[in-house]
């Protein structure tokens, strides 16, 4: 004899970091390429970006014929501050917990993030690279206890997104930089520095014991800006280049977005000339890109508004304090200038824009995005990114849908420039990730939250829904209005079924268990608040209806019948699986948790369960429809009701 069991599904609705290695502070010690204790001696050509002190020694020699675009302290109250904040920074980064071990030569090493402790001394006798990983919020410090050398010609190379201010080399022993070598970081030193003859030196040589001794060596606090295409214009306009008289340009010429060229001859161009080409329009952007870069590595940690703005949230600043122009500008919220608040949210952000870089692309973007529409993804711009007209944000029905932006350069949007959010898509689900310097023109509409690495310029009349966020630079204002996102109330909803189990054959000695697997189940969670969620189950007793001739009912124990819910897989766009319970459970009449969250389970969660009813031994057949002989047998059903709230 055989049982079959359908199960009939009905469902009721019911309403319902890993902390980043934060940077070492170098207060005034920041503005010095090179800072002693006791002398610097310079010969040759040496060029310093920055300033060059001394403290309490006041012997600074070789300038000229060296040159310096900072200043001259030599034993003067500046360098005597800045010698105290060289301290303090040098206690701050040999205090850091180490989280890697480093000896010996690091020559063809390729690190990454994080502290370095080598008990010996250490060197770097080729290359050695460190890799950001997409971060440019990424830290490197390395904690040598003894002397640390470079060899002639070696380099320190900074791969994807490393920046050489977030570089430290904190050095007890003495520090020897071959000749023509190429270096990176900020020393931190506590002896003599001996930098060789030509070597160049993105960062920092700071000793608070002992002198520094260079010669023709190049010193930048910051890296050169990458004008790309635009450095292989000798002219460049945006509308039109006029001339008179023999001009001789050695490189291209160009104009974008206009045409406009008049005076050549009799002037002569060696290069090529691009009127409103691809070419020239390329160049523009990589302008903008140059443009904005330096724009960014303004000194400065602030929030300064001009006119009539009004903002509904916290505007904060950190590790800066300098918040102006409210008034006349209003907020709902509270100004935060470099209090505990903001620097809390400084981390938050950090590791919101390391999250959001490190997203796999799903699709290459690139130049202007006028015109265009996108779906849900990962887009990447290798280069710098404008939005000249509109673009469109496409939720396709999905309100829990992300758009993530990664721009490895920088961005504007055009004056009177919007961006269009359609079919369920959410301001609070785009964000802008950008390496570079933000500027958005007057009187357009941008919408999502920029997670920023350099400056943000917000034009008059700018209107905004969303959120201007950046780690590194000042945001400047005009007139605008900005609307933080509010996750729109979506529904709580599941999609569950049933399932048809396996016949069995009683045999009348042991019992036996009827299986099936249901087909796929969803869990939607687009109420964007985050909080908990429970689905339970309640369910009737399995039961073979009467047949023309067997006329009684014959049931099974509904505790019999069980549900395991098995692997809780996310659809896109949707929080971790965490906190979510899903045992097995036997079932019964009243109804009892099947599925329970502790939140947030934001999105879309997939399963398919397993079904399993236990057939005892002294069971009897399910009844036939008809007569007994040539008929069809009665399945024992159970109706299953599913409350999501």
């Amino acid at each position: 004899m055989t049982i079959l069991l359908l199960l009939a599904g009905l469902f009721v609705p019911q309403p319902a970091a890993e902390a980043a290695t934060a940077t070492v502070d170098l207060k005034t010690a920041g503005s010095y390429s090179v800072l002693a204790t006791d002398a610097i001696a310079s010969t040759g050509n040496s060029a310093l970006s920055g300033n060059a002190g001394t403290s309490p020694g006041t012997a600074i020699t070789g300038f000229p014929p060296g040159i310096l675009t900072g200043s001259i302290h030599g034993g003067d109250s500046h360098a005597t501050v800045a010698q105290a904040d060289l301290v303090a920074a040098y206690t701050d980064a040999a205090g850091r917990v180490p989280t890697g071990t480093v000896a010996g030569d690091l020559a063809g090493r390729t690190l990454t993030a994080g502290v370095y402790k080598s008990t010996a001394a250490l060197a770097v006798s080729t290359t050695l690279t460190l890799d950001a990983q997409n971060d440019p919020t990424a830290v490197f410090i390395f904690q040598i206890d003894a002397a640390f050398d470079t060899a002639a010609a070696s380099s320190i190379v900074l791969a994807n997104g490393a920046q050489a201010s977030n570089v430290f080399w904190q050095v007890v022993g003495a520090v020897s930089l071959g000749a023509n070598s190429a270096f990176t970081g900020t020393i931190l030193g506590r002896a003599a520095i001996s930098i060789g003859a030509g070597a160049s030196f993105t960062g920092r040589a700071l000793t608070s014991s002992g002198a520094i001794a260079m010669a023709s060596n190049i010193f930048m606090t910051e890296p050169p800006l990458n004008l790309r295409t635009a450095g292989n214009y000798s002219v460049l306009a945006g509308t039109s280049v006029v001339n008179s008289g023999g001009t001789i340009l050695s490189g291209f010429l160009g104009v974008s977005p206009g045409t406009g060229l008049t005076g050549f001859p009799p002037g002569l161009v060696t290069g090529s000339t691009h009127l409103g080409t691809a070419e020239s329009a390329q160049a523009q952007l990589d302008l903008q890109s140059a443009s904005n870069d330096a724009l960014a590595r303004r000194p400065t940690h602030s929030v300064a508004n001009t006119g009539n703005s009004s903002f509904d949230g916290d505007i904060g600043v950190s590790p800066g304090t300098a918040v102006t122009g409210f008034p006349p500008g209003e907020l709902t919220g509270t100004i935060r200038g470099g209090d505990a608040a903001a620097a809390t949210a400084q981390v938050d952000l950090a590791a919101a824009y390391k999250d959001a870089a490190a997203r796999p692309a799903s699709a290459a973007i690139s130049g202007d995005l006028a015109g265009r529409t996108l779906t849900s993804g990962v887009y990447k711009a290798a280069a710098a990114l404008a939005i000249s007209t509109t673009l469109t944000l496409d939720g396709q029905g999905n309100p829990n849908a992300i758009f993530i932006i990664q721009v490895d350069a920088a961005f504007n949007t055009a004056a009177g420039s919007s961006i269009i959010l359609t079919n369920g898509a959410q301001a609070s689900r785009v964000y802008w990730q950008i390496a570079g310097a933000v500027s958005l023109r007057a009187a357009s509409a941008f919408t999502g939250t920029i997670i920023g690495m350099a400056a943000i310029s917000i034009g008059a009349g700018v209107s905004y829904v969303g959120r201007a966020l950046t780690a590194n630079g000042a945001v400047s204002m005009s007139t605008a209005s900005s609307t933080s996102p509010v996750p729109a109330a979506g529904d709580l909803t599941a999609t569950t079924a049933g399932a048809t189990l396996s016949a069995v054959t009683l045999l009348g000695t042991q019992p036996q268990f009827a299986t099936g697997v249901s087909s796929q189940w969803s869990i939607v969670d687009a109420r964007g608040t985050g909080a908990a969620w429970t689905l339970s189950v309640s369910a009737t007793a399995p039961t073979s209806a009467a047949g023309t001739v067997e006329t009684n009912e014959r049931v099974l124990p509904v505790e019999n019948l069980a549900i395991a819910p098995g692997a809780i897989t996310t659809g896109p766009n949707t929080d971790a699986a965490t906190g979510i319970s899903a045992p097995t459970l036997a079932l019964s009449a009243a109804p009892q948790t099947l599925i329970a969250t502790s939140g947030p389970n934001r999105g879309t969660y997939l399963l398919t369960p397993t079904y399993s009813l236990m057939i005892p031994a002294n069971a009897y057949r399910s009844n036939y429809a008809g007569a007994i002989d040539a008929s069809t047998m009665n399945p024992n059903v159970t109706v299953l009701t599913f409350t999501i709230s």
